[in-house]
């Protein structure tokens, strides 16, 4: 009996330790997921402050903003809300789902430049949460919160974080819809329905954003992942048929609402002249003549600080892809974000139109695979020397980026006196015209800039056309170059109140016809004069 009441206690106390280091077990693994989180939420915070103050004090536009920024506007004026506005013209450039995220924003928080760049802010917010969080289930939290580092302090995706255009919005769909693919083509998950709704909703969201692009690259990428690891795609008939319903219901509305108002003709330069057409360089406007190896070095470039880093890192997974004979689910992943970054690096290099920022999708795919290098390399070097490595870089980065914020902005501003010309249009009635001469026809960031701040629509007119709307009753301003205005007679000139004189530069690329007189870059006088009412 003895002995059966000490084989009960050693058995009782076997399963009371076993249940107290299982609960020791559950009290580190909660503590630890509350660290990462705690960790990511502050460096979202961080990444938002930065971005707003930087999106505040960017005056002027950037980049191609200008498009988005006011014909937004323009669909929220005129509450048309199927097709882009540009001049109260249908712009056929892109569909539609940005400009409407930038009209709600308008509606939220008024018509401003910053109101139109949050969004942009809120989608890379959303892309480094997304990612970080992904990267946790799918490889570790070391490597996940450190790819949330490197994705916030490069310089390409730190740039249009702040910038009004879709292609932030664009990198967020694009990765929620690879991430979803993973999940629900290789893996076998609990909730897969869930993840394959995800990957379509997010696809089509892309689609909407900017066009097929969306999903040509990434789904080319997958399709080369299960060529690669010879996997047949972990889908039935029934879930194909569910991922096209939900496919179509996003993008069936919108395209025949367009149909209807436009006819057919506005999917020409949507979709053959706008897609097709520019990667053939059908127009000449969209034909670049950039170099084969331009997006490599933008992407190489953009990618800075962490393409040191980055480089080896790409060369590391190549060659353990060559050597190895079977891939675990950890390589299959990182080798899917390696045909992606290879797969849009060569296709946008092979177009004939193409910027550096094409490249932003990957940008969070590149980051996976340099964090996940890094990480490896604890088991050869001090932890505590790499982290400390890690965040030289970062806030190295984020101490550039206060002073590019605080000092370089304030002084661009100030020197971009352009800006001056919008502040006058606005105190004017919305009915008084505005017109433009037109030699700074192409000028649009002067242009783009002073119709969206001030309101107001413009004309053109030449020097002709000047000479005779100055004999009319009507009020309205003109802006010109001041070699123009001193053409006009005196009689003429009386009739003009000047409100802004500056001296400028060409802000866009040759074309007008002032390029003969003044190389781009020279300074030009313009004058901004005022027309009054006369009896």
């Amino acid at each position: 009996m003895p002995d059966c009441t000490g084989a009960l206690h050693s058995i009782v106390m076997n399963i009371s330790a076993e249940q107290i280091s299982h609960q020791a077990a559950n009290k580190h693994v909660d503590t630890q997921n509350l660290l990462f989180y705690a960790q990511l939420a502050i460096l979202i915070l961080l990444s938002i402050l930065l971005e707003t103050l930087r999106a505040a004090q960017l005056q002027g536009f950037a980049r191609a903003e200008s498009c988005f920024v006011e014909g937004a506007r323009e669909m929220f004026v005129n509450k048309q809300y199927v097709m882009p506005l540009l001049y109260n013209v249908p712009y056929f450039d892109k569909p539609p789902f940005f400009y409407w995220l930038v009209i709600s924003s308008y509606k939220l928080f008024g018509v401003s430049l910053l109101n139109a760049r949050a969004v942009s802010i809120a989608a890379a917010t959303l892309t480094i949460a997304i990612t970080a969080i992904f990267i946790k289930k799918v490889i570790g939290q070391k490597t996940a919160l450190l790819s949330a580092i490197i994705l916030t302090t490069n310089i390409g995706f730190c740039e249009f974080a702040v910038i009004a255009m879709p292609d932030m919005l664009l990198c967020l769909f694009t990765n929620l819809a690879i991430f979803s693919a993973y999940m629900a083509i290789f893996k076998d998950p609990p909730k897969r329905e869930l993840y394959l709704f995800l990957m379509t909703f997010s696809f089509a969201l892309g689609w909407m954003t900017k066009g097929p692009v969306a999903i040509l690259i990434p789904g080319g990428a997958i399709l080369i992942s299960l060529l690669v690891f010879r996997q047949k795609p972990n889908l039935s008939i029934k879930d194909l048929f569910l991922c096209l319903i939900v496919f179509l219901a996003v993008l069936i509305p919108w395209h025949l609402a367009v149909c209807k108002e436009y006819g057919l003709s506005a999917f020409n330069w949507l979709y053959l002249q706008g897609n097709i057409g520019r990667f053939i360089g059908g127009t000449s406007s969209y034909n670049f003549g950039h170099k084969p190896t331009y997006i490599l070095i933008n992407l190489l470039g953009n990618f800075l600080p962490w393409t040191i880093l980055a480089i080896p890192a790409l060369c590391c997974l190549i060659i353990s892809t060559l050597v190895q004979k079977k891939f675990t689910s950890v390589n299959k992943f990182l080798l899917l974000m390696m045909f992606w970054v290879g797969l849009s690096t060569l296709f946008f290099s092979l177009s004939r139109s193409n910027w550096g920022y094409y490249s932003l999708s990957v940008y969070p795919a590149l980051s996976i695979i340099t964090a996940h290098s890094l990480t490896n390399l604890e088991s050869r070097f001090s932890t505590k020397k790499l982290a400390a490595l890690y965040l030289t870089i970062a806030f190295g980065f984020i101490i550039g980026i206060l002073i590019y914020t605080f000092v370089f902005l304030p002084v661009k501003a100030k020197n971009n006196t352009f800006l001056n010309f919008a502040a006058p249009i606005k105190k004017l009635p919305p009915q008084t015209c505005l017109f433009f001469h037109t030699d700074l026809y192409g000028q649009y960031l002067l242009i783009d800039y002073i119709i969206f701040q001030s309101g107001h629509i413009p004309a053109w007119c030449d020097q002709a056309k000047l000479v005779k709307i100055t004999s009319s009753s009507s009020p309205f301003v003109a802006l010109m170059p001041k070699v123009h205005f001193d053409e006009l007679s005196a009689i003429d000139k009386s009739k003009f109140t000047i409100l802004e004189n500056e001296n400028i530069s060409w802000l866009n690329f040759p074309g007008c016809k002032l390029v003969n007189e003044a190389q781009p870059g020279d300074p030009i006088q313009l004058v901004l004069v005022y027309h009054s009412q006369r009896p």
